[in-house]
Formats: C-alpha cells, sequence, structure tokens
C-alpha cells in the first residue's frame, strides 16, 4: 500500500496472520461465512476470540448453523450456549 503524507510517498507493510485450517474431509470456514452449510465436523475460525472450533456430532451439529446478530447463543466461543454446538480445537 502507498501512502503519501506531504510530498514524499511512503510504502507502508503490514502483515497478516490467516489461521491455517486443516482437517480432511470437513469444510473449513470463517464464523459466520456460509453458515446455512455448518455439519458436524465443520471447521470454524472465530476471528472475535482467533481460536478454532468443530461443530459437535449428531444431536447437536443442529445448533451450529442457528446464528443471527440478534440471537448469538450458539455462536463458537462468544453465545452462552456455544459449548452445546462446538468443541474448542485450540
Amino acid at each position: 500500500m502507498k501512502v503519501i503524507a506531504g510530498k514524499f510517498p511512503k510504502v507502508l507493510i503490514q502483515g497478516i496472520n490467516v489461521p491455517v485450517l486443516n482437517k480432511e474431509n470437513h469444510d473449513n470456514y470463517i464464523f459466520p461465512d456460509n453458515i446455512r452449510f455448518y455439519t458436524a465436523g465443520t471447521i470454524d475460525y472465530q476471528p472475535k476470540d482467533k481460536k478454532i472450533y468443530e461443530c459437535q456430532p449428531f444431536p447437536n451439529s443442529g445448533f451450529c448453523s442457528q446464528w443471527s446478530s440478534s440471537a448469538n447463543q450458539y455462536e463458537p466461543g462468544i453465545g452462552f450456549a456455544w459449548e452445546s454446538a462446538w468443541t474448542l480445537l485450540n
């Protein structure tokens, strides 16, 4: 990114960390992207706490795709009932 301050242009270099999500045969998402596809075994990165969660098996897996900004009880690591839907991986 080029930043111009006064007469002299400066180059701003800023690194970003992108989590590596690896688990065979499961989809990986950054919460809440594509939430309608979350099923048992879905691996999900929660940017709010920078942790990775896995959607629990049936029958709890149904909670993983239940979220809105006004109803976040199952939001991984955030909602009051997140442990009913998700398992913290790291």
